[in-house]
Order: structure tokens, then C-alpha cells, then sequence
């Protein structure tokens, strides 16, 4: 794995490919557990790996790849979810901008109820 990393680093496409090959599944699966909706799951381990590509310079051979790219997947998922709150909140701030409907005073409900004698 640090042949690949080392590789990425220099700019072979492929070395990332096998970096992805490599942990695609336990990327998956921890995302899948960390996040509800299946089909942000996708979405999310997206931007992990678009995450892990600008990141992988500040990888620590020392450390393991696991670890790493672990610390990386429950950043990109609170980051997600930050954005969905953000998301929920204005919609509902939204909500409570908008002006309800003008109730009818009593005189034109009277005045609508005479005229239709």
C-alpha cells in the first residue's frame, strides 16, 4: 500500500486506482453504517475519496492506511451531515418566512354571504 501511496503522490492515476480497489469496501460499509439515507452513502464516499486524493501527502507512513483513511471517511460523513442540517434549517426558516394567507375579516364574509341570495 505505500508503494501506491508514494506513487499517487508522484502522479500515477493507476496507484490511486489500486488505492481504491484496495479499501472501496470497508469505505463503503463504514460509510453505509454512519450514514441513513443509502443513497447519500454513495455521494459521501465520493468526496472521501476526493478528500483522500488531495490528503494522501499528508499521510504517515509510520501510521496505518486503515486508521487514516478512516479519520478521513467520519470527517467527509460529519461534514455531509453538517450540510444537511444547514439545509433542513433554512428550509424550515423558509417555512417561517412565508406570510399565510390572508384570513377573511367578518365583513366581507358577510358581505360575500349576502351577495350570494
Amino acid at each position: 500500500m505505500h508503494e501506491c501511496i508514494r506513487s499517487t503522490r508522484s502522479g500515477n492515476k493507476d496507484a490511486f486506482r489500486k488505492i481504491y480497489a484496495h479499501s472501496k469496501d470497508y469505505v463503503y460499509g463504514t460509510v453505509s453504517l454512519l450514514v441513513n439515507n443509502k443513497q447519500d452513502a454513495a455521494d459521501v464516499v465520493s468526496e472521501v475519496y476526493v478528500e483522500v486524493f488531495k490528503s494522501l501527502y499528508r499521510y504517515d507512513f509510520d501510521k496505518p492506511f486503515r486508521s487514516w483513511i478512516t479519520g478521513v471517511v467520519i470527517r467527509q460523513v460529519r461534514n455531509w451531515n453538517r450540510k444537511l442540517w444547514r439545509k433542513f434549517r433554512l428550509y424550515e426558516r423558509g417555512k417561517l418566512m412565508e406570510l399565510p394567507e390572508p384570513s377573511p375579516d367578518s365583513e366581507s364574509l358577510f358581505l360575500r354571504h349576502k351577495n350570494c341570495k
